[in-house]
């Protein structure tokens, strides 16, 4: 299927006038808010990029012709964001299929979102595409070129929002692990809040972890459950080797406990649920997750993150905690008419024996004496 020609304005006209200070320009990571909005869709494929410039607009232009972004100027940007929106619509290149409308206040919104949108697009390249965090629409909404000029010739009220509104039957709304879509910066604190979360982007939060695991394991309850109790236990045991000196991510740690079987299901599901994490541009957590099956556990090197999730895993029968040998025998019951099954169920059951006894050495007590109802 031959890709869809997207583009991408980016609206960066407002006064700022809450933040006190011009939100492109404010520094976020090793550059700045629209360097790493533009980075953001650029890292989608995407390089038809416009940027619509209005208040303060020669102040920004030197960091636009730093990042090689087009820009273009609306002297009526007092007039709402609208104004904007339609000097971006006028400047789209021919034969553009789709193009985002992407707010620079909003920066955290993930590559990996955009390129499920515009997948969405292909798959429905009639729809307006809006991503959808919790149940709650967010930026930045896909829209097909067809509905150009009714946008360049709507004088309504409302802007963009009550414009779309006419086309709501033709629109979709798509679930997504990222809570960066419904994220904007106002003021200072908006935008500390923004610098703090930019720190861990690569980790997914536990809420938009719990999203993630939902949008493949919603009509699976019990594993659901199961996902629950296992970061929770492993949240507690993270905790547990951090009082005693330990240095263990305690987010990374959480997120890979919920999302170890979002491939539960299918053919090598640990393999695959790491393609699926990764995916969504969380690495670190499908190296943790994905080893939840197999795991080449080294005392030398200590207890780590994968260590704890994979440990947790084993402990944890439906949503109960089961002591580890008892889980042993009763699948050395279960797998005694298959050889194979029953070698690598021992192979991992006893592997994390070994896991728990390391803990236990660096925590100076059994795990079973840990608080599991903390979490």
């Amino acid at each position: 299927m031959t890709r869809s020609i997207i583009a991408a304005i980016i609206l960066a006209a407002g006064y700022s006038s809450r933040m006190g200070r011009l939100k492109p320009l404010l520094p976020l990571g090793k550059g700045s808010v629209i360097e790493h909005v533009a980075g953001s869709i650029r890292a989608e494929g995407i390089q038809d990029i416009l940027v619509v410039l209005g208040h303060c607009s020669k102040d920004i232009i030197p960091e636009l012709e730093k990042n090689r972004l087009a820009w273009k100027v609306n002297h009526q940007y007092a007039q709402g964001m609208l104004s904007s929106i339609k000097k971006g619509i006028e400047t789209l290149a021919g034969g553009t299929d789709a193009f985002f409308i992407m707010p620079v206040d909003i920066p955290l919104v993930r590559p990996s979102t955009l390129r499920k949108l515009v997948r969405s697009h292909e798959t429905y390249p009639g729809k307006i595409i809006y991503p959808s965090f919790q149940g709650q629409k967010g930026h930045p909404p896909l829209i097909p070129c067809r509905f150009m000029n009714d946008i360049l010739q709507y004088e309504g009220p409302g802007g963009l929002q009550r414009c779309l509104e006419a086309w709501n039957s033709d629109s979709l709304e798509i679930a997504v692990a990222d809570h960066g879509v419904l994220v904007d910066m106002d003021t200072l604190d908006d935008y500390a809040a923004i610098q703090d979360r930019f720190k861990s982007l690569d980790i997914p939060s536990r809420h938009e972890a719990l999203a993630l695991l939902a949008i493949h394991q919603a009509d699976n309850p019990s594993m659901m459950a199961h996902a629950g109790a296992v970061a929770s236990l492993a949240v507690t045991i993270g905790r547990a080797l951090s009082k005693a000196g330990g240095n263990v991510n305690m987010p990374l740690i959480e997120a890979a406990g919920i999302l170890h079987d979002i491939a539960k299901g299918q053919p090598l599901h640990a393999q695959r649920g790491a393609e699926i994490i990764a995916a969504n541009g969380f690495q670190k957590v499908a190296d943790a997750a994905g080893q939840h099956m197999d795991l080449a556990f080294d005392p030398l090197k200590g207890v780590h993150e994968a260590e704890v999730v994979y440990l947790a895993d084993k402990m944890v029968s439906g949503s109960e905690i089961v002591p580890l040998e008892n889980r042993l025998q009763t699948k050395k019951q279960q797998f005694r008419g298959d050889p194979e099954a029953l070698t690598a169920m021992t192979f991992r059951m006893e592997q994390a024996i070994r896991i728990r006894k390391a803990v236990e050495n660096l925590i100076g007590k059994p795990v079973y004496d840990l608080n599991f109802s903390q979490n």
